[in-house]
């Protein structure tokens, strides 16, 4: 049986963070998720579809790729969610 396709409706939980966007990958298999908390710093971390227990849990799940990087604005972090995409890719 073929693994499910990504779940793009799912919007990580995050304690003390709010998501503000979620930029995901052209193949969707790979997300970076911009957050903000309540003294306004954003942090950007990247996760990847998981269908690596597929054949035996038969299911998929959003992992954390990368735990998160710090940044001063919201244009900040998109733009580095853009870079890491790009080096993903390459």
């Amino acid at each position: 049986m073929k693994a499910q396709k990504p779940d793009t409706s799912n919007v990580p939980s995050i304690i003390g963070q709010t998501v503000v966007e979620i930029i995901y990958a052209q193949s969707k298999k790979v997300r970076c998720v911009i957050t903000v908390d309540a003294t306004g710093i954003y942090r950007v971390r990247t996760d990847f579809w998981d269908t690596s227990d597929w054949d035996v849990v038969g299911d998929a799940f959003w992992a954390e790729m990368h735990s998160g990087t710090l940044v001063d604005t919201f244009e900040h972090g998109k733009r580095l969610c853009f870079e890491h995409l790009h080096e993903l890719r390459s």
